[in-house]
């Protein structure tokens, strides 16, 4: 399933500067213009190491 950036940070309860951060760290790809595969950024993002 496709969502935009603003979807996007409303599921994982970022701002859409957070999701630009994690794209500009790695962790999640756009799949075109503000433009994101669901499943693939949410399993991205809980895989991500927390910090200790």
């Amino acid at each position: 399933m496709d969502v935009t950036t603003k979807e996007l940070s409303d599921i994982l309860s970022l701002t859409q500067r957070g999701i630009q951060d994690l794209e500009n760290e790695g962790v999640i790809t756009k799949i075109g213009r503000n433009k994101w595969d669901l499943k693939e950024c949410v399993q991205s993002y809980i895989n991500l190491p927390t910090p200790r």
